[in-house]
């Protein structure tokens, strides 16, 4: 019999894995680096933090960010986010500027994009989806929400506010329909 490969290194990656697979599947890395693209010095990507962020949230729920290089030390960086990375590049200022980077390029925007290419893995063969990546809501009792029938109401605005922004003029109604 031949000599078997004896394995010099153990590491423990429990569900981080799986959800590390899902990451690459829905390309999650690539659509935040295409959407918002590496600086030079910088050697982990916005995508890459974002995964970090997922990763840590899902082991290491609320941490401050200055602990997740020592929540992935003993973890396969390597495999789970790209090879040549090592737990201390995973350090708070990088992923501090990550943060910044997704409030600047708008996390609505961001969002769409992901949802999107998550929606287009599905198997369903759908022809229409309904992506709502924003959410109103009102509620409460306000004066004049009785059940009669109010009289038609006429909004009067005029050509340009205090600030200087044009308004616009317009009739509504408030007849329930």
């Amino acid at each position: 019999m031949g000599t078997s490969k004896s394995l010099s290194q153990i590491r423990r990656m429990d569900h981080l894995g799986l959800v590390a697979g899902a990451a690459r599947r829905v390309r999650l890395v690539e659509i935040l680096d295409r959407l918002i693209p590496p600086a030079p010095p910088r050697r982990v990507s916005v995508g890459e933090a974002v995964l970090v962020l997922v990763l840590n949230g899902l082991g290491f729920v609320s941490r401050p960010l200055y602990l997740t290089p020592a929540y992935f030390e003993g973890k396969p960086v390597g495999l789970l986010i790209r090879t040549g990375l090592r737990a201390a590049d995973l350090n708070e200022f990088v992923l501090g500027r990550a943060l910044d980077d997704l409030h600047e390029a708008g996390l609505s925007r961001l969002f769409l994009h992901l949802a999107s290419a998550a929606v287009g893995l599905s198997r369903r063969g759908g022809t229409f989806f309904h992506l709502d990546s924003t959410s109103f809501t009102l509620s409460g009792r306000y004066a004049g929400s009785g059940r009669t029938r109010r009289k038609r109401t006429e909004i009067r605005t005029s050509s340009g506010s205090r600030t200087g922004t044009p308004r616009t003029t317009g009739r509504t109604s408030s007849r329930s329909c």
